[in-house]
Order: C-alpha cells, then structure tokens, then sequence
C-alpha cells in the first residue's frame, strides 16, 4: 500500500505545473512550466484573459511580478509619505 502512494504522488509531482505572470497596466505576459523548469507554453495577454488561459492547465502555484508605480499623474492620487 505504502508503494503505490509513494507512485501516486510522483505521478502527481511529475504532473505539476507552475505559472509565472509579468503583470503590466493592460496587459500580462504568461509562462507555464513543469517541474523540470521546461516551458510549456507562454503567451502575452490583456488582463481580462489571464484567468481563462490559466483555467485548462491547473497550475499548482502561481508567481506574479506587479511594477510598483513610480509616478503619480497627479498629486491628489499619491500617497503621502512620511520622511525622517
């Protein structure tokens, strides 16, 4: 019993898919990779659509890069910061 749960969770692991998301204001630029790190596909998409283009490949975990915005088109939108 022991070897076959031990051969059902490399089967899992083997299947396993990871996500990363280059996340910009309008659109996000997608890799899907196995466990061994081999792209599966990718693919640039306008944000609406990520959640339909990950919903096929159930991917296990996901990791997002998301620019931090370094202007603020006006002074009423930025948030203060306080200065030592």
């Amino acid at each position: 019993m022991k070897d076959v749960k031990s051969r059902v969770h490399q089967t899992k692991s083997m299947n396993t898919l990871y996500c990363g998301l280059d996340v910009h204001k309008e659109t996000t630029y997608a890799t899907i990779i196995n466990i061994f790190g081999e792209v599966q596909t990718q693919k640039r998409m306008r944000n609406e659509e990520v959640l339909n283009f990950l919903e096929p490949y159930q991917v296990e975990k996901v990791a997002m890069e998301v620019p931090l915005q370094t202007s603020c088109p006006s002074t009423e939108s930025c948030p203060k910061r306080d200065t030592m």
